[in-house]
């Protein structure tokens, strides 16, 4: 059920939640090169998350970062529907992972990779997304 916001201040904290700005993506070379070196891996098919605490150098708890092969799709415009629809469901479910404990001065980098040849529905994809959420959740939980 939605709530309605009963104040101009809570109606802005509601879109903020929604949004995926820039200090949100991760974008850092370092970042990425630490991530895919000392990560994690995490498989819900057709969606493979790889995710690692590090050191945080901004604002931002949680980073992410979408990416599908070249090798899967050949076509530029189909992978990029599936990037912007992957952005898109991380973006509207996102506040599941924005209420894990993350210590102190700690990050969560995550890059969730599409790796099927076979595209997936924007609701398809929300629910591997939802439950890829919720297992960063639990597996961040154990690491803290």
């Amino acid at each position: 059920m939605l709530s309605v916001p009963s104040t101009a201040s809570d109606l802005k904290f509601k879109s903020m939640l929604v949004t995926f700005r820039k200090n949100e993506r991760l974008r850092l070379l370092r970042e990425i090169k630490a991530l895919f070196s000392e990560g994690s891996n995490l498989v819900i098919k057709p969606l493979k998350t790889t995710w690692l605490l590090h050191d945080q150098n901004d604002g931002s708890k949680v980073k992410l970062m979408v990416s599908f092969p070249k090798a899967m799709c050949k076509k530029a415009t189909l992978r990029n529907k599936i990037k912007r629809r992957l952005r898109e469901a991380y973006r509207m479910n996102k506040n599941i992972l924005h209420d894990t404990r993350i210590p102190h001065g700690k990050s969560l980098l995550v890059c969730i990779t599409y790796t099927s040849k076979e595209l997936l529905s924007y609701s398809e994809i929300q629910d591997k997304i939802i439950l890829i959420l919720w297992r960063l959740k639990e597996e961040c939980g154990k690491v803290v």
